[in-house]
């Protein structure tokens, strides 16, 4: 299956491509490695997010829904509350559900029928109600003794997750909206979605408090602070009198003016 997809990529043509997954998606389920089907999907996510004709989109949209329909509760609750929701394989429901808002926008009519209204809408309310739960459980949780790979798989849960209800939101809104742009969990760097998340938990390292100095013994003498300008404001600057009455003080000035008084005088 990986051999085939690759080639169809290589080739760049999309129309090869969706009418391969047409002829998988409906043996879908006889593929044995949960590995090998979750790289399919993610494949045809990545191959319908390039641009698709309708007839593009008819190849493959019947398996798509019916795919789709094997991954959602048969009979979901009708309570608001969910106090312990069901295992649901999230990262499955992303690439299916975003390859469904790819192709039904490009065929209209085919979620405005009644009988398939009717049939997904109850699943897919349930499924957002659920991935709000795990949502709020998840960034709750604690990560302070978890390992660098725990911390990444809870981060790429949660973005799974987030991904997850955002595109069915937009198949449960009145009217419907098809969300063609998003960024797929295994793809988007989620260095800054973990820090955003766990920030208040992986910085979780305290600061050491301040040494205090040793206790001093009685017979050491304390140092007062130096303060240097206090000391230069203390050291007085001696400055000679000035005028005829400073004849006696020593120096070339001094005698000269000296003289000129004592001749006055």
């Amino acid at each position: 299956y990986q051999r085939r997809v690759r080639e169809a990529v290589v080739s760049t043509q999309s129309t090869g491509i969706l009418k391969y997954y047409g002829s998988i998606l409906p043996v879908f389920t006889q593929i044995e490695s949960e590995e090998h089907k979750i790289m399919l999907l993610q494949g045809l996510a990545e191959t319908v997010q390039c641009s698709i004709t309708e007839e593009d989109a008819a190849l493959c949209l019947d398996g798509i829904y019916a795919l789709l329909l094997t991954y959602l509760p048969e009979n979901p609750p009708t309570e608001d509350e969910i106090e312990d929701p069901p295992s649901l394989n999230f990262s499955a429901l992303e690439c299916l559900l975003y390859a469904l808002n790819r192709t039904a926008s490009q065929v209209p009519t085919f979620l405005k029928e009644e009988s398939r209204m009717t049939e997904v809408s109850p699943k897919l309310s349930f499924v957002l109600r659920c991935c709000t739960c795990f949502a709020k459980r998840l960034k709750g949780s604690s990560i302070g003794d978890d390992t660098s790979d725990k911390v990444k798989l809870k981060t790429k849960a949660y973005k799974t997750c987030n991904n997850t209800k955002e595109l069915v939101r937009g198949l449960t809104s009145t009217p419907l909206t098809y969300k063609s742009d998003t960024n797929f969990s295994w793809k988007v760097d989620l260095t800054n979605v973990t820090n955003r998340l766990f920030t208040p938990l992986v910085s979780d390292t305290k600061r050491e408090p301040r040494s205090k100095p040793p206790p001093l013994s009685p017979t050491t003498k304390r140092r007062r602070p130096s303060d240097s300008s206090s000391q230069r404001r203390a050291q007085q600057v001696y400055a000679p009198p000035q005028g005829r009455y400073s004849g006696n003080i020593s120096g070339a000035n001094g005698k000269e003016e000296g003289k000129r008084d004592r001749k006055r005088y």
